[in-house]
């Protein structure tokens, strides 16, 4: 008899725990269009940046001078070093028989490469200007149309099922998967720390109707993939972690209470009188005409986690003299600790993807 109740007061926990899990991963927010990525725990939150932490001591301490990103002061990176250009293999969805996904286009498709790029080097012609211009950079390699009702109609359920057979290079190339998502959810992208380098479950789902000129309302002005690809290269929402002094785990966005929307006047105070929400901040939820920035704390974070966790993206060059470093510390692979976390982490996946 007791060993039936403790098993039912488990199932009861698991259920619950799952529960928690799936409102964390939605943001549901009363049906308001919002991102599906899923939220990591402070714990695993640390442990990916005590793993950068180390990389970064022992590369650093042993490269030669200007040959490794990370290495440098953020705000000269980008006169030392070319861009970090990542070739996009684009799988976009459709349903012929209603019609649904064929607005997408190649056109459309190069347009919203062409976002990405200003959004991530600074140029959104929205705002004041002045932005800080990440090291990330996007071009198409691929463009792949699929007529398959189930897959668009029904893109996170059956995320494993098409990302196994279409996924392409991912250790080297951002795959982006258009189509269409259900309970208001635009867009969601795994970090880089979720999964191994080369898995086929790595890349950004985007709804059709949030890209650029998909006609989704304040949200079609193409932030929506600007956003995820922040996502993918290690950036959490500007509220992660609410008004906790962690926040984000960036130094130059305040913390936040809760996320933004429309474009909001004045500007909110939402934890501490003086220090302003991120409004403006691609990581946040405004509208895609008030979003237009990057912060250079963010861009410093997004080069660590793509150093450290999926280096294909980098140059030749640069992983070489990653191992260069790595062989004087002693180390036979700089990236084995790395490699090592997002196995467990991938192993875990049931966590939090069993309500999907």
């Amino acid at each position: 008899m007791l060993r039936k109740v403790l098993q039912t007061l488990c199932v009861v926990a698991i259920a619950l725990g799952a529960m928690a899990l799936a409102h964390d991963f939605h943001d549901v927010l009363n049906g308001e269009p919002h991102c599906g990525t899923p939220v990591i725990s402070e714990r695993d939150a640390d442990q990916v940046d005590q793993i950068v932490a180390r990389f970064k001591s022992i590369i650093c301490n042993n490269a030669e001078p200007g040959t490794v990103r990370i290495c440098e002061d953020v705000h000269v990176r980008a006169t030392k070093f070319d861009p970090i250009t990542i070739p996009v293999n684009w799988h976009v969805f459709y349903d012929s028989a209603t019609g649904g996904g064929m607005n997408v286009t190649t056109e459309m498709i190069d347009h919203q490469t062409d976002i990405m790029n200003e959004d991530f080097a600074g140029l959104n012609p929205g705002g004041p200007g002045g932005y800080h211009s990440t090291s990330f950079r996007f071009e198409v390699a691929n463009v792949n149309f699929v007529d398959h009702s189930n897959w668009f109609h029904n893109m996170i359920a059956r995320e494993k099922i098409y990302k196994k057979q279409l996924a392409n290079s991912t250790d080297t190339h951002l795959n982006m998967y258009v189509g269409e998502m259900r309970g208001g959810v635009l867009g969601m992208c795994y970090f880089a720390f979720m999964y191994p380098a080369d898995s086929h479950m790595h890349g950004c789902l985007i709804h059709h109707s949030s890209m650029v000129g998909g006609g989704q309302t304040n949200y079609d002005n193409g932030q929506t993939c600007t956003h995820e690809v922040g996502h993918h290269i290690g950036l959490y929402h500007v509220w992660q972690a609410k008004c906790s002094e962690r926040s984000d785990r960036v130094e130059d966005t305040p913390p936040q209470k809760t996320n933004s929307r429309g474009c909001p006047s004045p500007v909110p105070e939402s934890c501490t009188p003086g220090l302003y929400d991120n409004i403006h901040n691609f990581m946040d939820y405004s509208d895609d005409i008030c979003r237009w920035e990057f912060s250079a704390g963010q861009s410093q974070r997004a080069d660590e986690i793509i150093t450290v966790f999926h280096p294909g993206y980098l140059s030749h060059a640069e992983r070489s003299a990653i191992r260069v470093a790595a062989d004087r510390a002693g180390l036979a692979d700089a990236w084995a600790e790395a490699g090592r976390f997002q196995s467990r982490f991938a192993a875990r996946e049931a966590e939090w993807t069993q309500f999907l």
